[in-house]
């Protein structure tokens, strides 16, 4: 027997005909002759009347998750074909794959054309809602068979309007409206995210709302953004809860060793600093302090490169001028409440406020952001303790 033949055409929807073959075909080049991804390879005839007669635009192979199926393809037409009518596929050229007889066939099947699903109750047949007269008194049907062309794009128009609610359904709507449904709910992360993404964040966004605020919800969200398995380490006391307050690179809450400069009035840190601008700080020493810094004074954070910043006496003020380098070691502490994000290495840490969160491995700098975006956003709790720390309250109850 010439080629393959086909053993079946199914229509999937009104723009979908799922075609099976009886053996392997050439899935390789939708431009060869002799491929069965060449939609010329394919033409429809209807066989009930009145009917429109679509024609093949593309082919698709048919894939099982990342498996090809090499017996089907898809046929995506140009426009709708007409609901329940019967249309013959006749399929030309298309040869076996491996090849076996090299005399392509001419296979045909016949298939029925996809009807859209009808809600319960409706019955919006056109010509029966004609009054009996007229019905009767087409006696050459030529009233009902122009009735029957209308009735096609009314089914087609009424389906359209059906599918109108998927449009808030985050399983079934377009990918363009996938952004405004983020948007109602009020999505809070603002991360490039691929539509698949979109459609996972919409099934959990609730349920994220409902966690934040707890270690649970931090941990859930990290793994659902991040795919990063963490833990995190809250430093609680026996009788009170006291919040960190270095926020220099180390795991320790002790400050960071640093050194001043007289001539730069800088001052440098052994590892990059992790201040922001305006942090307020205090400085602590084995001796005297450089002057003209004093003890149990707060200072601000200016002018960050790297490890080194200047200090001056209020936020957004002048560097202040360092006179000598003082005797001893000192220690500055950042007063402003923080924690780690830890990894292996000093390069991935970041800060947040209240707790530690360990992760298993180095995190990238995009990671580094997002993991405070999410934590930003899912610890309000730890935003009143910051806004109680500022105002001065390092413990309680």
């Amino acid at each position: 027997m010439a080629g393959p033949t086909l053993v079946s055409a199914q229509a999937l929807d009104t723009l979908t005909v799922r075609v099976t073959w009886s053996t392997d075909v050439k899935l390789v080049d939708p431009t060869a002759a002799d491929d069965a991804l060449n939609p010329s390879n394919y033409a429809l005839a209807y066989l009930t009347t009145p009917a429109v007669t679509p024609v093949v635009t593309s082919v698709n192979a048919v894939s099982i998750g990342t498996t090809a199926v090499p017996t089907q393809v898809d046929l995506t037409l140009d426009i709708d074909a007409s609901p329940g009518k019967n249309y013959q596929l006749t399929a030309t050229n298309v040869v076996a794959n491996p090849p076996g007889d090299p005399t392509p066939g001419v296979p045909v099947v016949t298939f029925t054309a996809y009807t859209p699903p009808v809600p319960r109750g409706r019955r919006f047949d056109m010509y029966s809602m004609l009054q009996s007269k007229n019905r009767v008194d087409d006696i050459t049907q030529d009233l009902q068979n122009l009735i029957a062309c209308w009735q096609d794009p009314v089914t087609l128009l009424l389906a359209r309007i059906d599918t109108f609610s998927e449009i808030v359904d985050y399983d079934l709507c377009p990918d363009s409206c996938l952004d405004a449904l983020l948007y109602g709910l009020g999505n809070p992360f603002a991360f490039d995210m691929t539509d698949t993404d979109k459609r996972r964040l919409l099934a959990v966004l609730v349920d994220i709302y409902m966690q934040r605020g707890t270690d649970v919800g931090i941990i859930n969200a990290i793994r659902f953004f991040l795919g990063v398995e963490v833990t995190l380490e809250f430093y609680v006391r026996d009788d009170c809860w006291e919040i960190p307050v270095d926020r220099l690179g180390g795991p320790d809450i002790t400050g960071q060793s640093v050194t001043a400069d007289v001539l730069s009035n800088v001052f440098t840190l052994g590892a990059t600093c992790m201040f922001e601008e305006d942090d307020p700080v205090q400085f602590t020493t084995s001796g005297t302090l450089p002057a003209p810094l004093a003890l149990v004074t707060n200072y601000y954070v200016r002018a960050i490169v790297g490890s080194t910043f200047t200090v001056a006496t209020a936020a957004g003020g002048d560097a202040i001028d360092i006179t000598d380098v003082g005797a001893g070691a000192h220690r500055v502490w950042c007063l402003d409440p923080g924690t780690a994000i830890l990894g292996p290495g000093v390069g991935d840490e970041s800060w947040t406020y209240g707790f530690e969160i360990i992760c298993p491995s180095a995190l990238t700098a995009d990671q580094r952001a997002q993991m405070l975006s999410i934590v930003t956003f899912m610890r309000p709790v730890f935003a009143v303790l910051e806004a109680i720390w500022e105002a001065g309250v390092q413990t309680w109850p």
